[in-house]
């Protein structure tokens, strides 16, 4: 976990999985890829709805 990271409740990271700085992670979502600096992750499995 980087820098300035939101994690919503439920959510889950499996695996060792890199999330960048200013990332969000809502509520229930499931990671299972890393994640880029700046994005929104959403679902199961989690995808990146928006790049800041």
């Amino acid at each position: 976990m980087a820098n300035n990271v939101s994690v919503g409740v439920g959510a889950r990271v499996l695996g060792n999985i890199e999330v960048g700085d200013n990332v969000k992670i809502g509520a229930n979502a499931v990671v299972i890829k890393d994640c880029a600096e700046g994005s929104v992750m959403v679902g199961i499995p989690a995808r990146d709805v928006r790049k800041r």
